[in-house]
């Protein structure tokens, strides 16, 4: 099976592990925040750190990523900044997986984003950048999450 497959292949079962076993991050809000329609979920780190602990050792029993890395809020180039056109101040994906110390194995970058918090247009152009092939960073593949009450959305781009 190719890469790309592979990565389908895990990414929806690291989801279907979230939502089996920590539900309690995805649908937390207070009972006296609901009424007042306040938001206050976990955080939406916290959810990505356990789907990145699910797809690494998913992916780490797999000789397909040999030599691959799964990071989260990964914000270096070298020594430099990660930095886009639309985001020249500096960005951050939320996961990737990448060979670090260079741009040539970049595979791929996934933002995430949360019911409660589901605009994911600026994802969108983070994610078309980062696989611009005359770009700098170059990965192979991206996906946007919005991490849906009941399950998942994802945008393949």
């Amino acid at each position: 099976m190719n890469r790309r497959k592979l990565l389908r292949k895990y990414i929806n079962i690291a989801l279907d592990l979230l939502y089996r076993r920590d539900a309690h991050l995805i649908n937390n809000c207070p009972v006296d925040m609901v009424k007042t329609e306040q938001n206050h979920h976990v955080g939406e780190r916290a959810i990505v750190f356990r789907f990145a602990h699910y797809l690494q050792n998913l992916i780490d029993d797999d000789p397909a990523f040999k030599g691959y890395h799964l990071d989260c809020e990964y914000n270096r180039n070298g020594r430099e900044n990660k930095a886009l056109p639309s985001f020249p101040n500096g960005t951050f994906p939320d996961l990737i997986i990448h060979r670090r110390g260079d741009n040539e194995h970049n595979l791929l970058i996934m933002e995430f984003k949360t019911y409660w918090n589901s605009d994911t247009e600026r994802d969108i152009v983070k994610i078309k950048e980062f696989r611009d092939s005359n770009g700098r960073y170059k990965y192979k593949y991206g996906v946007s999450v919005v991490i849906g009450l009941d399950a998942p959305t994802l945008t393949w781009l």
